[in-house]
């Protein structure tokens, strides 16, 4: 590696990109952007510059005419000359297990060519680099919103109902800065019968050819319905369960990256989906709720969840667990509940069976139903905290 004192001012980006016209564009952007470009346009050219420069990111198409750009990241990220470089992919492939491979073999992001993937390079950059960017998004201030996901090991724990009241909280908080929520527990969601919405589309429509998953942010917002009563944007599970495998899997990655430029925040709902499709989402979320009770069977699985996708490439600070925690049960302690996790509990709430069921018969949040209870003001608390880890997360995920 070179000596730091030898490094130029400008944080430098080698672009390895065939395509001569995306190629200028993309140079002309990042040298706007403050950085100092390097370029080749095949795969084995640009090994050759990465070995030799030892750019801080290098940022490729997959498809190279010479080589498989897959092999190209695992080059890279094993050569020491290249091993702390930043990796990031631009590419016209959206298909989910290349962006798997991709993240298994060191890249760090994995961005699908479409209208805003520019604006996502060019923030992610200076999220990871703390990088001189330029270019944001369109649709709120210049920054890339943030990702996060709610999932649990077992049902039971209240993790959707959980999952709404999050978003809910925090849309309040800030109504100049629009929250998603997306329903991606398949085949069958809920979070559209527990808002009370019927909406005209959902989330296999989102990701079907010709749908509004590449149109401004202002048509995206347009085309998605605000439950009546709370606060937030919803794209819904699948309304029609039999629909479910429809699912277009090469254009869920470019949804949530049109998502992540119209707002802020993004909360999804992945249940206990732990599939190659979950994950994929999961991979680039900046937060990942991980909602456990104290019980020792759901510990136990909780534990063996999160090993499962620590391995997958997931930091393990990027967990953040918040015990739904039953009151007045003789059951393991949170000394006892943080062993088994090997993590610490980050917030905790009461158990709302009983509140939660009523809001839930209602469509209603927990703030419009129960204000003044405890249990609402337990859970506000708790939404700060997660406020505060997600505005400290930047650059932690990966783009989908």
């Amino acid at each position: 590696m070179k000596p730091e004192q030898d490094r130029p001012a400008q944080p430098s980006v080698l672009l390895i990109e065939p395509d001569q016209t995306s190629a200028a564009f993309m140079r002309h952007m990042l040298k706007g952007a403050g950085y100092q470009v390097g370029y080749a346009p095949t795969g084995k050219e640009g090994l050759i510059a990465a070995y030799r420069d030892q750019p801080d990111a290098i940022l490729l198409e997959v498809d190279l005419p010479d080589m498989d750009g897959l092999e190209v990241i695992r080059r890279l990220a094993a050569d020491p000359r290249t091993q702390r470089a930043l990796i990031l992919c631009l590419t016209k492939r959206g298909a989910p297990e290349t962006a798997q491979q991709a993240y298994e073999l060191g890249a760090k992001d994995y961005v699908v060519k479409q209208a805003d993937a520019v604006d996502l390079v060019l923030q992610r950059l200076a999220d990871m680099q703390g990088g001189a960017s330029g270019a944001g998004d369109r649709g709120h201030g210049g920054k890339i919103g943030r990702v996060v996901a709610f999932l649990s090991a077992k049902g039971g724990v209240g993790t959707t109902s959980l999952c709404l009241n999050f978003a809910q909280e925090i849309a309040m908080a800030d109504p100049e800065k629009p929250v998603a929520v997306v329903d991606l527990v398949l085949p069958i969601g809920s979070m559209a019968h527990m808002t009370g919405e019927a909406p005209d589309v959902d989330i296999v429509q989102m990701t079907s050819p010709g749908e509004p998953r590449q149109a401004p942010v202002e048509h995206l917002r347009a085309e998605l319905p605000i439950p009546e009563g709370w606060a937030f944007y919803l794209i819904a599970g699948a309304n029609d369960p039999s629909r479910a495998s429809e699912l277009e899997p090469d254009h869920l990655a470019p949804l949530f990256q049109n998502l992540r430029t119209g707002f802020p925040t993004i909360f999804v709902d992945i249940g206990r989906n732990l599939s190659d499709l979950s994950l994929l989402v999961l991979r680039q979320a900046d937060v990942l709720v991980t909602v456990v009770s104290p019980c020792a069977e759901v510990v136990e699985s909780t534990a063996a969840a999160m090993a499962y996708l620590t391995k997958a490439g997931i930091e393990a600070d990027r967990f953040f667990v918040l015990s739904n925690r039953p009151l007045g049960v003789e059951d393991l302690s949170i000394d006892e509940v943080e062993a088994g996790l090997n993590h610490p509990i980050d917030a905790a709430v009461p158990y709302l069976r009983d509140t939660m069921y009523i809001s839930n018969r209602l469509h209603l949040p927990l703030d419009r139903r129960f204000a003044r209870e405890t249990s609402t003001a337990a859970l506000k608390e708790a939404a700060e905290k997660l406020i505060h880890r997600t505005q400290a997360s930047v650059g932690a995920g990966q783009p989908a």
